[in-house]
């Protein structure tokens, strides 16, 4: 079982809970079709189902000293406090996907229980920020003095939208479940941290990775890129969108200039009334189920830098225009512009992915005795 993560660790300042950006779904561990309403919900290890709000996270969290030693990592110590923190924010993530919680004696498919599944999920999120520290020191990569003037910065910014320290560690505890404001300030840092890491290795959005690199890794892609002119079928069903269609398109037949690319640019705003080509005037890049089957076929069939006859689809009449793929574009999947999601940035933070889990592999992991001992049904139920 494995949850997609990337490189962007966020604390979100404005409810202070950390999450793992781009986790995918946990397993289910329940059947669909069950009425938890049937169920006992009971935090100790009873049949049936449980919320966060059956958790007892005080008597928990006392279950060890925070200071104890739970994981070394390296040369990085794990503690009760910073797990804790893990632990409360995987079954948070758990809850926000299905509303519910099982029991910490359910099993999984491989008879994993969800106790001993949480604390994997939860260790799996500690050792991320470990890899990250120690990618960042075989690279020599440390913050540098106006990103340690931004964090303490935006940190202040953060204690002071609470009203002060006071009432930020009321709100740490009560949405993180961290009591200590250092084991906040590392989490916090480790976001800088990677953020800096990633500009060194792979440039700011990916920048440093050449049109060539993005090309050869993401050829599995199938991406196809192509800009349009539709007209849109009108409600009382007359032949204009058709005839006008055919009139651009006479227009591009008979252009014998020498820059095509304007030329088709200049017709598609003029009389292209498809809703997307504001927030995408670049063009669409796409891949196979990303657009209408008809446009993706159609394009599928020309060569770069082709244009198509007229093509019709239920909605309205298209003239296709393939081009070369701009790699700094944001693919039509994720429907939204932002340069951060460009096919570029996308394919750095994949590969940063990839490193940072083989710096999590390199590290050597030692679990102590009181992990060896942890027992989520036991802590909880007590």
């Amino acid at each position: 079982m494995k949850r997609r993560r990337s490189i962007i660790i966020i604390l979100c300042v404005a409810m202070l809970i950390t999450v793992i950006a781009g986790c995918g779904e946990p397993t289910q561990w329940y059947d669909d079709g069950e009425d938890s309403e049937d169920s006992e919900q009971t935090a100790g290890g009873m049949d049936g189902f449980i919320s966060m709000a059956d958790l007892d996270f005080d008597a928990a969290f006392d279950a060890y000293p925070p200071d104890t030693i739970m994981i070394i990592a390296g040369d990085y110590p794990i503690t009760w406090e910073e797990l804790f923190y893990n632990i409360f924010d995987t079954l948070s993530y758990i809850e926000s996907a299905y509303s519910i919680l099982p029991n910490f004696f359910e099993t999984t498919d491989d008879d994993t229980s969800f106790s001993e599944l949480v604390i994997d999920y939860a260790v799996e999120n500690a050792l991320i920020f470990r890899g990250i520290q120690y990618g960042a020191s075989l690279s020599d990569i440390t913050l540098d003095d106006s990103t340690l003037e931004l964090m303490e910065a935006d940190f202040n910014s953060v204690v002071a939208m609470y009203g002060g320290e006071d009432t930020f560690l009321e709100n740490l505890w009560e949405y993180n479940k961290i009591k200590n404001v250092a084991l906040f300030r590392y989490l916090f840092s480790i976001n800088y941290l990677a953020d800096q890491t990633f500009n060194v290795l792979f440039g700011t959005y990916g920048s440093l990775l050449s049109d060539d690199d993005v090309a050869v890794l993401t050829a599995d892609g199938g991406y196809l890129m192509a800009k349009h002119i539709l007209r849109l079928i009108s409600d009382d069903d007359s032949d204009t969108p058709r005839s006008e269609i055919e009139e651009i398109l006479d227009q591009l037949n008979a252009y014998d200039g020498n820059d095509f690319d304007e030329f088709f640019d200049s017709l598609m705003l003029e009389h292209s009334e498809d809703p997307g080509l504001e927030p995408f005037p670049d063009g669409y890049l796409f891949q196979a189920g990303d657009m209408n089957p008809v446009f993706y076929d159609a394009c599928l069939l020309l060569d770069i830098g082709d244009y198509s006859e007229v093509i019709e689809a239920s909605y309205g009449y298209h003239i296709i225009y393939r081009i070369p793929i701009n790699y700094d574009v944001v693919p039509a999947s994720y429907g939204t512009i932002n340069e951060s999601d460009s096919l570029r940035s996308i394919t750095a933070i994949e590969m940063y992915d990839e490193l940072r889990d083989r710096w999590v592999g390199l590290l050597d992991i030692v679990y102590t005795d009181e992990f060896e001992s942890l027992d989520l049904a036991a802590i909880f139920a007590a």
